[in-house]
């Protein structure tokens, strides 16, 4: 009854067995390896997020209940003192007025825990109605990552001219 019947052979059948449980596993890790990669990078970055908030702090330096920032026609100056428990490697500076001015400079790089610094930045917005300034702490290498939840923002009309 079966003497007609053609069929894989045993041997054919286990290497396509092998092969077919190879290609499904190899398929699965690297599905699991990408998912581990974009929750790493996701952790990372949530990491420096949380530094942000609970390791930068700055403040304007303030003697005799006098802050020390002025205005210029077109700069900021003012006298920074890093509060936090984290170095502060630059400075951000929005201007917002007629047109938005943002400005990162060099001027204060790698501001010490505890440590003051005189900042003098220069924007191009028209008629300011309040400045921003945002620290910005060193991430991962080569990736700077700006703190806007530690900025301090401070209303022209309460910065006295240089």
């Amino acid at each position: 009854m079966f003497k007609f019947k053609k069929g894989v052979s045993p041997i054919i059948a286990a290497v396509l067995l092998v092969v077919i449980t190879i290609a499904i596993g190899a398929t699965t890790m690297a599905f699991i390896r990408s998912l581990s990669d974009q929750n790493l990078a996701s952790a990372q970055e949530k990491t420096e997020r949380i530094a942000c908030g609970t390791d930068v702090s700055f403040s304007i330096v303030a003697i005799s209940d006098e802050y020390k920032i002025c205005k210029g026609t077109d700069y900021l100056e003012a006298s920074i003192r890093n509060t936090g428990s984290r170095a502060i490697k630059d400075f951000r500076l929005v201007a917002l007025g007629d047109n938005i001015s943002t400005v990162e400079e060099n001027r204060a790089s790698n501001l010490a825990i505890d440590s003051y610094s005189t900042m003098n930045i220069t924007y191009t917005a028209e008629n300011v109605s309040e400045f921003v300034i945002e620290p910005i702490i060193q991430g991962q290498p080569g990736q700077d990552i700006i703190c806007s939840d530690s900025a301090l923002t401070w209303q022209a009309v309460n910065i006295e001219n240089c």
